[in-house]
């Protein structure tokens, strides 16, 4: 697990591959793709609108609502609808954390709506590296943080595999290097193996629980070189609670989906926010 807090991989399957090569080779420079740490200027930083990947069934899970008698496919319905809102509140919370970051200053949620619009680009639609780059020129952006949330108080079983795929790859990777430093493939088998069982458990067996009894938040994030337009980093985050947060709520609100939601949210925020900063620094060597 210590590789996993050192080295930023990005997660899809299609990635693997790479991921596990910059586990073993580390990772190039952002000076060299135009993005530069140098105090006191700070990196200037568009994050795109947020991409709420999920669907919600249960509307109480995202807003306050009445109760009613409603049929499922009603509730979902207004479920979906309320994601809009729900969509600009987490914007506007990533925003407020990039603008009290050491490293990152925030470029404004409308200059990068009108500079989209303008472009006629959506995150959605996979921008290229040349459509990163003009948005990038248009906004005097450093880098751009591509946010998308594919985890809102239920973890897909499409995430619980994506996740043990990682940690199969990261693995295979400790076991590569224990058993160079050890001259035993035999050991480093056993920990690639550890290691895979162990993720396995984690995620399957807890993933039920997770959805049942926690309020579980999954983000992938990706940032892109404003200078290049070329993803230069990425990272998937995952967070089931935020109980220090809850532990001070009133009573009344402790149970509540919702809330708990929210400050989940925050949680992997912040442990994305907090690695970002400190490969900021690092990739400057």
């Amino acid at each position: 697990m210590a590789l996993r807090e050192e080295i930023p991989v990005s997660p899809p399957l299609r990635r693997l591959p790479v991921a596990l090569l910059l586990l073993l080779s580390g990772c190039a420079s952002w000076k060299k793709q135009g993005v530069s740490v140098t105090p006191p200027e700070k990196i200037r930083l568009a994050v795109l609108p947020l991409e709420l990947d999920f669907s919600i069934s249960n509307p109480a899970d995202i807003a306050t609502v009445a109760k009613s008698t409603a049929t499922a496919a009603e509730r979902k319905k207004l479920a979906q609808a309320l994601k809009a809102p729900l969509n600009e509140a987490l914007d506007k919370d990533f925003e407020l954390r990039v603008s009290s970051s050491y490293v990152f200053s925030p470029i404004p949620s409308s200059d990068i709506d009108k500079a989209m619009a303008s472009l006629s680009l959506s995150t959605a639609a996979d921008p290229s590296p040349r459509q990163y780059r003009e948005l990038a020129r248009r906004l005097k952006a450093d880098a751009l943080l591509r946010v998308r949330v594919h985890g809102y108080g239920k973890i897909k079983t499409s995430w619980l595999m994506l996740l043990w795929a990682g940690s199969f790859g990261e693995g295979a990777a400790q076991g590569v290097v224990i058993a160079a430093a050890a001259a035993n493939a035999w050991a480093g088998a056993a920990v690639a193996a550890e290691e895979v069982l162990q993720e396995g458990l984690e995620w399957f067996g807890g993933g039920y629980l997770f959805d049942r009894f926690y309020a579980p938040v999954v983000l992938e994030g990706d940032l892109y070189s404003g200078k290049t337009g070329k993803n230069i980093w990425g990272w998937w985050f995952i967070d089931t609670d935020n109980k220090e947060a809850v532990k001070k709520l009133p009573k009344a609100d402790q149970k509540k989906k919702q809330v708990r939601l929210l400050l989940t949210f925050e949680k992997a925020r912040d442990d994305m926010m907090q690695r970002l900063e400190k490969v900021a620094f690092k990739n400057e060597e």
